[in-house]
Formats: C-alpha cells, structure tokens, sequence
C-alpha cells in the first residue's frame, strides 16, 4: 500500500493533500488505485482520509477492470476500506454499470456493497 501526492496544503490546521493517489493490491493480488482532487487527514483518527471527487480502479489477474467514481467519501487506510457517498457510479469493462447513493468497497478483500437502493443495466 503506498499514499502519493502531488501538493500539500495547510490551512485553518488541517492538511490537505492534492491530488492523493492510494495504490496497492488485494488478498487475490488484483491491483487497485484511488485517485481525488483533495483528501484531508482527520486528526482525530490517524487511519481515516476524507476525500473529494474521487476514482477507483480495480484491476483483476487477467485484465478485465472496474471503475468507480463519487463526489465525497473516506478512505480508511489500515483496513482498506473506502465508503463513497453522493451519486456512486460503477462501470466495467464487460458492459455493466451500477449507480447507487452510497457504496462500502473493501479494497482487500476486492468487495463492494451497499445498503441504499441499486440501479443498473448490462449485458446480463
């Protein structure tokens, strides 16, 4: 697991990072990034990164992908877990597409899930 970014910012004592990009791989070695316009490190808790305009990519073993996007969510860097709010937005390669409000992916565990209504469509 590794955190990049390309310009930190202090104001009003929070730090804020532009343009964090998240990187690592899951239990099945798929490898995964989460990418934001700016995250803010939560001083109370040195494990949670609130983050905005945000995209994850996951990548299996023989290439296939899946791409998220969401306006706002936390990114939980120990258990790798990334809970996104706001029109979440789902799409792979093979054609199928899920927009929900709120989506919990567990990036380790190569998982997704929501309790809030479902939408979707593809080939299925």
């Amino acid at each position: 697991f590794t955190l990049t970014f390309s310009e930190l910012e202090e104001s009003d004592d929070k730090a804020r990072m532009v343009s964090p990009r998240f990187v690592g791989t899951d239990t099945e070695d798929r490898s995964f990034s989460v990418t934001a316009n700016s995250a803010y490190h939560d001083a109370s808790n040195d494990e949670l990164v609130t983050l905005d305009t945000i995209a994850a990519d996951i990548r299996s073993k023989n290439g296939s992908w899946v791409t998220v996007d969401a306006p706002v969510g936390t990114f939980h860097t120990k258990s790798e877990v990334l809970d996104l709010s706001g029109q979440v937005n789902v799409f792979s390669d093979s054609g199928m597409e899920v927009h929900t409000p709120r989506l919990t992916m567990r990036l380790s565990e190569g998982k997704g899930s929501s309790d809030e209504v479902v939408h979707g469509q593809g080939p299925f």
